[in-house]
Parts: structure tokens; sequence; C-alpha cells
């Protein structure tokens, strides 16, 4: 049913968003390929847990305290790369990069205190918006909100609501953007 100049887009939640425009050459081929980039979800935290126990030592445990252990070249190498006197012949300072980059930083955008991470559209949704809205006011089922919210970073607009003081705006994108989600899920069914 899409014609010339139509305007396609692929979303997968494993996959970047795509947008192609179809040409006259494309609706005459038999098979559409669309090569998409793989979308990589980087977790925020990682706690790792040690066990408690304390094993207690065993008994005649000085033996290895009174050994003598002789150094040699594999338990401990030579750091070739390092002058022993600890300097680097026209070396280069990242740390001093590293700090004029962020006060540079700094001075463009004195609001924002974090140029690390990257928000994207989608978890600052999910953040400000309660579930409820997505899933009494906007009826969406529990399987399509994540698809839902791709569908919407999709729009540049999307982009300009990331700030905090947007709310009241970014509301009324996702129930726009809604209306048009309905419609595309609706005609595959």
């Amino acid at each position: 049913m899409a014609k010339v100049n139509d305007t396609l887009v692929f979303t997968s939640l494993t996959f970047k968003p795509r947008k192609i425009i179809l040409t006259a050459k494309q609706i005459a081929a038999p098979i559409l390929r669309v090569r998409v980039e793989a979308y990589t979800n980087e977790l925020q935290e990682v706690f790792i847990y040690t066990k408690k126990g304390i094993k207690p030592i065993e008994e005649n445990s000085q033996k290895y305290v009174d050994m003598q252990f002789y150094d040699d070249g594999k338990s401990s190498p030579k750091n070739t790369t390092m002058p022993p006197d600890g300097s680097i012949e026209n070396g280069v300072n990242f740390v001093r990069i590293y700090k004029d980059v962020l006060k540079t930083l700094r001075k463009n955008n004195p609001e924002r205190t974090d140029f690390v991470t990257e928000t994207n559209f989608t978890e600052v949704a999910m953040k400000r918006v309660s579930y409820s809205f997505f899933t009494n006011t906007l009826n969406l089922k529990d399987n399509e909100i994540s698809l839902f919210l791709v569908f919407c970073e999709n729009d540049s607009k999307a982009k300009t609501l990331l700030k905090p003081e947007a709310e009241f705006e970014l509301i009324d994108f996702l129930i726009s953007k809604n209306k048009g989600f309905k419609r595309i899920i609706t005609f595959e069914k």
C-alpha cells in the first residue's frame, strides 16, 4: 500500500530507529532490504557483593610468613616505557586536557552538570511520566510502551523536551504522538 515518497519508519527494541523515503526503484523491487544498527543498552550501575564468610587461619601458618621469596624477571617485570625518574619526554598530560575540556563545556553550558552520560528520550519519559499515564490515559499495553517511546524518539521535537521545565510540553507531545502510533499499530493488525 506504500507509494513513492512515502516515509517508512523501522523501529525495534534491539535496533536503532531508521527512516527511509521510498523511491520508485525500491517499490519495483520484489524485496526491500533495510540495514539497521544494533541498539546498545548500557547499564547505569552494577553492584557486586562478596561473601562475608571469613576463613580462619590454619595452624602452622607461620611457616608461610617466614618463607623467603626471591625476585625474578617474571614476578616483577621492568616497565620499559617509563623512565626510572618518572618523566616522559614529549608526553601528554591527559588530566590537564580533561580539565580544560570540562572547563570549556561548563562555560558553554552553565546549567548542565553531567557531560558524560547521554540521556535519551525514553529514559527521560519513563522517569517523568507515571506508568498509569501510559496505560490509562494513552491506553497502551505493557508490551507497547517501550515501542511507543522509541516511536516518539524518532521525532526531532523529542530532543527539545528533555529539559525538566518542559514537562507539560512532554505530556502534550506524548498525547499527540499516541494518535499516530495507534494508527500504525492498528494498520498492522
